[in-house]
């Protein structure tokens, strides 16, 4: 079932016939909700326009692109940040460069469809990965692997990559190589919310012994603004700037832009995310030994695979991310709840209760 509403949801909201709780959604910190930033973006729409239709690359540049990439680069850990219109785009710039240096791209099992260009297909498990890798490197000298994967899994957890990298074996296998693989990882939705007080995972990623690591994410989702970014070292982020896809594109809005960067001054981020942390350590005590749900400490998405469930809370007016991606096959596809920075812990209560009463 669809619903259409006419106002951003929140964490509770109408659609012209009855309330609904909203436990859908990426906005992990309701950034977007938040009248100061709301503010925050008005004051500096009038300031800096509300598009810039250029080129990064022209002869007249607006000065906040660079200022608040410095900004996220120096919150990430990462040597430099890279900007750009979405997320999407900004997986597919750093795809496409990196085909282009001559890495041969290995793509991890539940690797995100803008990680994915034309042709390409996920490796079904770990294990064949592994395997295929491995025989590159035995075979050739100079070849140059690069492992492709999201920093979390939604098909087997949310498991955060830290622990997949572990898990599956590659960590152990790949020992002996990790300095001749690059890595690329998709952290939109760890930005924010993971890592050194929200920072993403870029710094524990950068301490595994990759060749290269490079990340990009949306900063649509906990950031709450329409734009992407891509972190790593600064050698790569100068062919990044001369790569097609980044030269013949308009940039992100810089309103929204000069609003992150304020906000990561402020702390207006690290606040939102404390009190996210509070409301998954609430909800996960409620839940507690529930079957069937999936997550992780701290974590605000919780994964489970019964329709039945999702049309049980939707019945009971709560809301969850309840759809099939065309990139999935049927039998992938899990239901997500997921906890905001703005909910109260009566809201949690409630949806602990039906999660509790559905089947009794």
């Amino acid at each position: 079932m669809t619903l259409e509403i006419n106002q951003f949801p929140g964490a509770a909201f109408q659609d012209g016939f009855r309330d609904y709780l909203n436990f859908a959604g990426t906005a992990y910190l309701a950034m977007q909700a938040q009248p100061y930033f709301q503010d925050a973006i008005a004051r500096y729409t009038k300031q800096w326009g509300t598009h810039w239709g250029a080129s990064r690359i022209g002869n007249l540049q607006l000065g906040i692109f660079a200022r608040v990439e410095s900004e996220i680069a120096q919150w990430t850990g990462a040597a430099t940040a890279l900007t750009l219109s979405s997320g999407f785009l900004a997986a597919r710039l750093l795809i496409e460069s990196s085909l282009s240096q001559g890495f041969t791209l290995y793509y991890a099992p539940s690797t995100h469809a803008a990680l994915l260009p034309p042709g390409a297909t996920r490796y079904s498990n770990w294990k064949q990965l592994v395997e295929a890798m491995l025989n590159q490197l035995k075979s050739n000298d100079e070849a140059r692997p690069a492992l492709v994967c999201d920093t979390l899994d939604f098909e087997q957890g949310p498991i955060p990559l830290t622990e997949s990298l572990q898990r599956s074996g590659f960590l152990a296998q790949m020992a002996p190589h990790l300095n001749q693989i690059a890595l690329i990882a998709d952290d939109s939705h760890g930005l924010g919310i993971l890592g050194l007080k929200g920072s993403g995972l870029y710094r524990e990623l950068a301490g595994f012994g990759f060749s290269q690591v490079s990340v990009c994410a949306s900063l649509g989702k906990a950031m709450g603004i329409p734009a992407g970014v891509i972190l790593g070292p600064a050698e790569q982020q100068l062919l990044l700037k001369e790569h097609p896809l980044f030269v013949g594109a308009s940039p992100c809005a810089p309103g929204p832009l000069a609003a992150l960067g304020e906000g990561l001054q402020k702390g207006w981020y690290f606040r939102q995310l404390q009190r996210l942390q509070k409301n998954c350590n609430y909800f996960e005590g409620l839940v507690r030994g529930m079957h069937g749900l999936n997550s992780f400490p701290d974590y605000p998405v919780f994964t489970f695979s019964n329709p039945k469930l999702a049309e049980y809370l939707l019945a009971n007016g709560m809301v969850i991310t309840h759809f099939r991606y065309p990139a999935e096959a049927s039998d992938d596809s899990r239901s997500r709840i997921v906890i905001h920075a703005g909910h109260s812990q009566a809201q949690l209560t409630l949806l602990g209760q039906a999660i509790s009463s559905y089947g009794k």
